[in-house]
C-alpha cells in the first residue's frame, strides 16, 4: 500500500492556501519585495519531502480553538539559513553552518507566518484558530494531507515549503464548514418577559468612570544592566544584547507593570502582540518594573 496522501479536498487545499498567502504576506513585510506562492504538483511535492527528511529542516505546530491536530513544516537545509538571515536582517552566507540563532530565528519567522495565518483563518473557519509552534524534527504521524509551493519574489531566491498534515487535522478541515459554522443561532420559540435592568450599584458606576482614561501600553523584549561608562560610549551601530532570547514571550506593560505575555507578529503592516497568557492581579502587583 502506498504512503502517499490522498490528494487534498477543498477544505484542506483553502487551509493550505492560507498559510501560503500568510507567509508571503510577512516576507513582504520584512523585505519590502513582494513574494508569490507557486503550489508544487503532487508528484514534486512527494519528491520534495522524501529530499527533505535526509536535508532539511522541520518545524512542528499544534492546531486548537475552532480547529484541532497538528502540522509539520519541512525546509531545505540551504533555505533554512537563508529565511533566517532574512529575519535578523544578514546578508545570505551560504558557508555559515546553520547554527542555534538561526534556528530560533526560523522558529520566529514561522510563528509569524502562523499568526498572520490565525487571523486569516478565523472569518474562514467561523472562530478562533491558535497555532503554536511545539519544536523541530518530523512529525511521529502519517499525514493524510501533504502540499508545497515555492515562495517568489522577484530579485530573490526562491523558498520551498512543504506542509504535513495529521488525520486529526485533515478530517476537521474537509469536514468543517465555515458557512454552517457563521451562521448565527436559531431564535427560541419561548417567550418569556424581558426583565427590568436593576440599577447599577454606585461601586459599579464609579468603576464606569475610569473606563475612558488612556493608560500607555507597551512591549519589553528584554532589558540588561549596563555601567554608566558603557552607555556613554554607545553610538551608531552599536549592538546592545538583551537577556532575552527570540523564543522567549514578549511582556506587555501597563505603565510599569507586565499584565501579559505575548507573542510578536505582523498585522496590517505594523506589529501586534498576540497574547497567549494573562497575569492575574497577584501576579500584576510583583511584576513592578
Amino acid at each position: 500500500m502506498s504512503e502517499t496522501p490522498a490528494p487534498a479536498a477543498k477544505g484542506a487545499k483553502d487551509y493550505l492556501s492560507v498559510w501560503m498567502a500568510s507567509a508571503c504576506e510577512v516576507l513582504e513585510k520584512i523585505t519590502g519585495t513582494a513574494f508569490t506562492a507557486i503550489d508544487l504538483a503532487p508528484e514534486e511535492t512527494a519528491g520534495q519531502r522524501a529530499g527533505l527528511k535526509k536535508n532539511g529542516v522541520w518545524l512542528r505546530f499544534s492546531v486548537s480553538g475552532a480547529l484541532k491536530g497538528e502540522q509539520s513544516f519541512g525546509v531545505g537545509n540551504s533555505d533554512a539559513l537563508r529565511l533566517a538571515q532574512i529575519l535578523m536582517g544578514e546578508p545570505f552566507d551560504e558557508t555559515r553552518e546553520f547554527s542555534s540563532d538561526d534556528q530560533d530565528a526560523l522558529a520566529e519567522l514561522f510563528r509569524q507566518f502562523a499568526g498572520a495565518a490565525a487571523l486569516a483563518l478565523k472569518p474562514r473557519v467561523g472562530g478562533e484558530v491558535s497555532l503554536q509552534f511545539t519544536g523541530y524534527g518530523p512529525a511521529d504521524w502519517k499525514p493524510t494531507v501533504q502540499g508545497g509551493a515555492r515562495l517568489k519574489s522577484e530579485g530573490t531566491a526562491q523558498f520551498l515549503l512543504v506542509v504535513l498534515l495529521d488525520p486529526e487535522l485533515g478530517g476537521s478541515l474537509n469536514a468543517s464548514s465555515p458557512a454552517k459554522a457563521a451562521q448565527p443561532p436559531r431564535a427560541s420559540k419561548r417567550t418569556d418577559p424581558v426583565p427590568h435592568p436593576m440599577p447599577a450599584p454606585q461601586e459599579t458606576r464609579k468603576i464606569d468612570l475610569l473606563f475612558e482614561v488612556e493608560l500607555q501600553v507597551s512591549l519589553r523584549f528584554g532589558k540588561r544592566e549596563m555601567p554608566l561608562g558603557d552607555i556613554l560610549e554607545l553610538s551608531a551601530g552599536a549592538v546592545v544584547e538583551l537577556d532575552q532570547r527570540i523564543l522567549d514571550p514578549v511582556e506587555l506593560l501597563v505603565g510599569s507593570k507586565v499584565v501579559a505575555h505575548g507573542e510578536v507578529v505582523v498585522m496590517d503592516g505594523h506589529y501586534a502582540l498576540r497574547v497567549t497568557e494573562v497575569l492575574n492581579p497577584l501576579e500584576r502587583l510583583c511584576h513592578e518594573t
